[in-house]
């Protein structure tokens, strides 16, 4: 299991509707695991280089306004044999106060993935 905690930069782009983390943007990249609207990159050696979420607003259920204000994103990913499990939770500040929205999906694994869990918490300043 791996258990990761960095400081990357967010970006949100309001006009594609598309929230951007680059968590690990030093890593060289192996693959992309498509969730749908969920993209994440890992490293060769199965760590988490990238995130994008497409239609960030409707997805996590969230106005545009708010999702310019990222405090934190937590991700965990499950894999096993068969299957990859996302848990994602994105920390938005509204009204002065973090508030947790999550997402979770499933997709097979055919991408060769060894087992293992992936824990990501990253913020601006680690919050």
């Amino acid at each position: 299991m791996s258990k990761n905690e960095c400081v990357g930069t967010f970006d949100y782009d309001g006009l594609l509707d598309v929230l951007y983390h680059r968590a690990n943007p030093d890593l060289d990249y192996d693959k992309t695991l498509d969730f749908g609207n969920v993209l994440i990159d890992l490293s060769k050696d199965q760590n988490i280089k990238r995130i994008e979420i497409i239609d960030a607003s409707k997805l996590l259920g969230s106005s545009k306004f708010e999702l310019k204000h990222v405090a934190s994103i937590h991700i965990k990913l499950e894999i096993s044999k068969d299957k990859i499990e996302l848990y994602l939770e994105v920390g938005i500040l509204k009204r002065h106060k973090d508030t947790p929205v999550s997402f979770k999906s499933k997709i097979l694994n055919d991408y060769g993935l060894s087992e293992n869990t992936i824990n990501i918490s990253t913020g601006p300043a680690l919050a």
